[in-house]
């Protein structure tokens, strides 16, 4: 069996740690990539709930204004 130098071993050693590590730093980066999506489609359900509030705010608004004016006006 061939004898290795230390520095043969270390580099191996290295070689191993760095493909596990490369490969612990893909799932964190896929897993980070997919929670970043969710966070965006909570962002726009919140931002579509917030502008149909505000459409809802409008429509009331403009049928209250509608009823005092007819209210007003009526014979």
């Amino acid at each position: 069996m061939p004898q290795f130098s230390k520095k043969a071993n270390l580099s191996k050693d290295f070689e191993a740690i760095a493909k596990s590590r490369t490969g612990k730093a893909y799932i964190c980066f896929c897993l980070d990539e997919e929670d970043s999506f969710e966070d965006e489609l909570d962002h726009y359900v919140v931002v579509k709930l917030a502008i149909f509030d505000v459409i809802m705010i409008c429509v009331s608004n403009s049928i209250s204004n509608m009823e005092q004016q007819l209210g007003t006006n009526a014979p």
